[in-house]
């Protein structure tokens, strides 16, 4: 086995949270498991620990972009899992890290006692970003708007209302004399301005004894005369109110795509597999998944996972080939890595594990399909591939629908 001190941790599994629906909001969160061993190389087993996660942009020793601590105890095999996102924040905010660019690293410190007198124990680069946080932070395309339905066409004037009190009607024409004057209708609009001269002011009226009257509303204000200004014509009775014009058509909808949605499944393996060299191809126990595939959508395919070397012996090793297959077939594009586990040559390493990891996205017609993890032993000594969530080497298959 790999020795993994006190100083020292190994990243194993880092797996994407399972959204339940095309439109779902992906969990803010990701999956992280490591081994706490001390300087003899002994597992530091159902022992509290205190960690620190730090994610740094751009390399290394790049910028802090969001930090957090937690509080774990290791199991029987000194194993601890966490889920980066979900601990207690000590700057920044994990929800609005962007994932989409540039390089990311995870810097782990731990505290063997169970502290907060944290030492770093290793610092590597996030070499896939999980899909779902950053397909979360992919907006769709705003749809173009439609254009402006034409206006109604004016309607006849229609009678007047006998409820409340409407808008002001159009001018009416001017009425003839002698008859009774009707009450003061609302003000009208202003007629057009004559070409002709301004008349002379008529004579100042005699002053009335009476009481002063209440100011009376705004009469209308008469047309203009073509000649000389004429005197003042009695005002005219107010003209009927028209009809409301009929409403325009309403323009089409704009045509345009809203966020894109997303589906996504996770297996896990749930034991180990033992091979011998030069074997046939051989599925991963739990590395299986059926998908749904809508038209028009993109597929994402991933695995990680490890085995180890059943020698003992300087120079002894294990060849491994994994590949995707796809509906009972290898995918020729991508989806085949050899992977090989070598003892040390002087003897001090024996039982070496090693690991995979690949990434592929096919073009898959619309409908059901089966994702299956194959092995098959190439050469060396025989090996044990994967195993439980329990094992250092539990490994994944991840599959992610995006609608375009």
């Amino acid at each position: 086995m790999n020795k993994l001190f006190t100083k020292s941790l190994a990243v194993l599994v880092i797996s994407l949270a399972v959204c339940t629906g095309m439109n779902a909001q992906a969990p803010q969160k990701f999956n992280y498991q490591a081994i706490a061993r001390n300087a003899q190389g002994n597992d530091l087993q159902n022992q509290p620990v205190g960690i620190r996660i730090s994610i740094l942009d751009g390399g290394p020793n790049g910028t802090l972009v969001y930090q957090e601590t937690q509080a774990k105890t290791t199991n029987q095999f000194g194993l601890f899992t966490l889920e980066i996102g979900g601990g207690t924040v000590v700057s920044g905010d994990f929800s609005t890290i962007n994932w989409g660019n540039g390089s990311k690293y995870i810097k782990t410190e731990i505290d063997p006692t169970g502290g907060t007198n944290y030492t770093v124990a290793g610092n590597s680069q996030l070499i896939s970003v999980p899909y779902a946080l950053y397909a979360g932070q992919a907006p769709g395309t705003q749809g173009p708007a439609g254009p402006q339905g034409p206006a109604g066409a004016q309607g006849p004037a229609g009678p007047t209302g006998v409820g409340t009190q409407g808008p002001a009607g159009p001018q009416g024409p001017t009425g003839p004399g002698g008859g009774a004057t009707g009450p003061q209708g609302p003000a009208g609009p202003t007629g057009p301005t004559g070409t002709g001269l301004t008349g002379p002011a008529g004579p100042q009226g005699p002053t009335g004894s009476g009481i002063q009257g209440p100011a009376g509303p705004a009469g209308p204000t008469g047309p203009t005369g073509v000649g000389a200004q004429g005197p003042s014509g009695p005002a005219g009775p107010q003209g009927a109110q028209g009809l409301q014009g009929i409403q325009g058509p309403t323009g089409p909808t704009g045509t345009g795509g809203g966020t894109a949605g997303q589906n996504i499944f996770s297996a896990y393996s749930t034991s180990t597999l033992s091979l011998a060299t030069a074997g046939v191809w051989t599925q991963v126990p739990g590395l299986t998944q059926t998908i749904n595939v809508p038209t028009g959508c993109q597929v994402y395919l991933s695995t990680d996972g490890g085995f180890q070397t059943t020698s003992a012996l300087a120079n002894g090793y294990s060849t491994l080939d994994v590949g995707i297959f796809i509906d009972g077939v290898l995918s020729p594009n991508g989806g085949l890595r050899r992977v090989s586990a070598v003892n040390g040559g002087t003897g001090s390493l024996g039982n070496v594990i090693s690991n995979w990891a690949m990434n592929i996205a096919p073009v898959l017609t619309a409908g059901s399909h089966t994702i299956t993890v194959q092995v098959r032993g190439v050469n060396g000594s025989p090996m044990n591939v994967a195993g439980d969530n329990t094992t250092v080497v539990h490994s994944t298959l991840n599959a992610v629908i995006i609608k375009n």
